[in-house]
C-alpha cells in the first residue's frame, strides 16, 4: 500500500496484477495469481521502481489496470454470486470510522473479463448507507435458503462507538432488478458484539444448511473483551421472515473461523478452528 498524505481527502484504487509466466494460463488459475491491492492515492499517483541496493529487483507482476473506489476494507473473489452472471465476482465492502455514515457492499461481475476495460468499472451497491461496519462477506451456497436464489451474507458491526451492536444479514442478489435486493437480519441483536465471517454447515444433521459464525464485544473504555464462537440454525420454514434460533458452542473465539472436512476419527465430520483476538489467552 502507497500511502500519499496531503490535506486532501482519501481514495482508494484497487490494482489488479498478473504473474508474468511465459505459460498460457486458464482464467481460473490466473484469476488464483492475481493480487488484489489497494493504494491510496490522490490525484496522479506513480510507483518506483523497486531496487535492491543499485540494482532494479525483478518484479514477477505487471499491471493489468485499476479502478478507483472510496474507502474498500475486505475484498474477495466468489463463484456462483447470482444465477446467469459471469463469474468469479469481485466482492467488495465499505466502511468508515465516522459515527455518522454507514457502509455498503459493492459487486462487480465477471471481473475476470473486464481486465481490458478496468478503468471503466463502475461497481453495484447493496445496502448502501444501511450497514453499520460490514466484514468479510461471502456467497450464499446455491440452494441452501429457500427463497433465495442467490446471494451473500454479511457480517456486520466493530467496535467503533455507534457500530459495535452488529448483525448477520443474507442479501438475495437478483441480477434482473438491482433494487429488489433488500437484506434479510438472521442475528438477534446482542449489545456490543459484532461479526467478522461466517460459515456454512449442516450442524445438527437436519439436512439444512446453519450459519457457523463468531462474535466479539470490545468496550473502548473499561469492561472486558469477550468472544463467542455460535452457530444460527436455519429454521424448516420461514427462513426469509426473521431471526434464527442461535446457540452458543464455547466462550473465548472473537473473529475469524476455519473449518476442516473429518477429523482424528471416522465419526468427526468436521472440525473448526477460531482465532481468540480480542481475548488474550
Amino acid at each position: 500500500c502507497s500511502d500519499i498524505r496531503t490535506n486532501q481527502s482519501v481514495n482508494f484504487r484497487f490494482l489488479l496484477y498478473r504473474h508474468n509466466h511465459r505459460a498460457a494460463m486458464s482464467l481460473t488459475r490466473m484469476l488464483t495469481m492475481a493480487v488484489v491491492g489497494m493504494v491510496c492515492v490522490l490525484g496522479m499517483s506513480s510507483a518506483a521502481p523497486v531496487h535492491d541496493g543499485s540494482v532494479q529487483a525483478e518484479q514477477p507482476f505487471r499491471l493489468l489496470g485499476n479502478f478507483s473506489y472510496t474507502h474498500p476494507s475486505f475484498v474477495s473473489l466468489e463463484e456462483n454470486v447470482t444465477p446467469g452472471q459471469a463469474s468469479p465476482a469481485l466482492l467488495i465492502t465499505q466502511f468508515s470510522g465516522s459515527p455518522f455514515s454507514g457502509g455498503k457492499v459493492s459487486y462487480v461481475e465477471g471481473i475476470g473479463k473486464r481486465f481490458g476495460d478496468l478503468g471503466a468499472v463502475t461497481p453495484v451497491d447493496f445496502e448502501a448507507g444501511k450497514l453499520k461496519w460490514p466484514n468479510k462477506v461471502s456467497v450464499v451456497p446455491e440452494g441452501a435458503v429457500e427463497g433465495l436464489k442467490g446471494g451473500i451474507v454479511i457480517p456486520d458491526g466493530f467496535l467503533v462507538p455507534g457500530k459495535s451492536t452488529g448483525q448477520i444479514k443474507l442479501l438475495g442478489v437478483d441480477a434482473s432488478d438491482w433494487s429488489r435486493d433488500v437484506a434479510v437480519k438472521v442475528s438477534t441483536d446482542k449489545s456490543g458484539f459484532f461479526y467478522h465471517m461466517t460459515l456454512w454447515r449442516d450442524i445438527n444433521g437436519d439436512g439444512r444448511l446453519d450459519i457457523l459464525t463468531a462474535r466479539a464485544t470490545k468496550p473502548l473504555f473499561g469492561g472486558k473483551a469477550h468472544g463467542e464462537l455460535l452457530w444460527l440454525e436455519q429454521p424448516a420454514s420461514g427462513a426469509l421472515a426473521g431471526p434464527w434460533k442461535e446457540h452458543v458452542m464455547c466462550e473465548g473465539p472473537s473473529v475469524l473461523i476455519m473449518d476442516v472436512d473429518g477429523g482424528p476419527t471416522p465419526d468427526v465430520a468436521f472440525q473448526v478452528f477460531a482465532s481468540e483476538f480480542f481475548v488474550e489467552k
